[in-house]
């Protein structure tokens, strides 16, 4: 089977036959079709998803987000996630493995939807949550105008996963939102309530006696 995936997606290569200049940030989540984006672009198809590193599909914002890890030896790419019924696209990532683009990632986010809604921090070796040098799991912002998670995961500074998808109406309606950490949760009991002003805080006081402090209030510290 795994063989079989692997020549479709090199069979499907010659698919791709029409030039596009797509901006991410521009694509419509349920509406864009996935084959009429990729047409002209080198990139491998396969049931459920596209993997491409082409320039003209990698530009986010006007930042083009694509690069390489020599020591890695790999390119940064785009994997674009669409529905079998009609193609079209519902979720993406990217992989960042220069580590020069994070930060303009960042800067490129906050300066289209200010400061992040929600930062994840992780235990490090020792048990503890560095909070002296800032530094997070992985950044949220929520686009309530256009419907959108954006995820930033900080692998490392040389392995940045940037996951973009659908608000989802629970935490794991998609793959990305296991980066969400307790934003994820609180989405899912946003949606419950059907009230688009419930906020982090109010969930936060709500859930106080289920929740791990430590792990779910973070959001707050830092520079952002």
């Amino acid at each position: 089977m795994k063989k079989i995936m692997i020549l479709m997606g090199i069979l499907l290569l010659s698919a791709c036959g029409k030039e596009s200049t797509t901006d991410l940030l521009s694509i419509k989540f349920g509406k864009n079709s996935v084959l009429e984006l990729v047409k002209g672009e080198k990139c491998a198809i396969y049931p459920n998803y596209v993997s491409t590193s082409s320039k003209k599909l990698m530009m986010f914002n006007g930042l083009d987000l694509t690069g390489s890890n020599s020591n890695k030896g790999m390119k940064n790419s785009l994997v674009l996630y669409y529905k079998k019924e009609d193609k079209t696209i519902f979720y993406y990532s990217v992989q960042l493995l220069d580590a020069s683009i994070y930060k303009k990632l960042l800067n490129v986010l906050r300066q289209r939807f200010g400061k992040a809604d929600y930062r994840d921090y992780r235990s490090n070796a020792s048990g503890s949550i560095d909070f002296k040098h800032d530094r997070p799991y992985s950044y949220i912002w929520e686009d309530k105008i256009g419907k959108r998670l954006f995820i930033v995961v900080m692998y490392g500074t040389d392995n940045v996963r940037l996951n973009v998808m659908i608000n989802p109406s629970t935490s794991k309606e998609v793959p990305g939102m296991a980066h969400a950490g307790c934003w994820g949760d609180f989405l899912y009991a946003r949606n419950k309530k059907k009230d688009d002003s419930y906020t982090y805080k109010q969930y936060l006081e709500d859930e106080k006696s289920k929740i791990s402090p430590a792990r779910c209030t973070i959001h707050t510290k830092g520079k952002e």
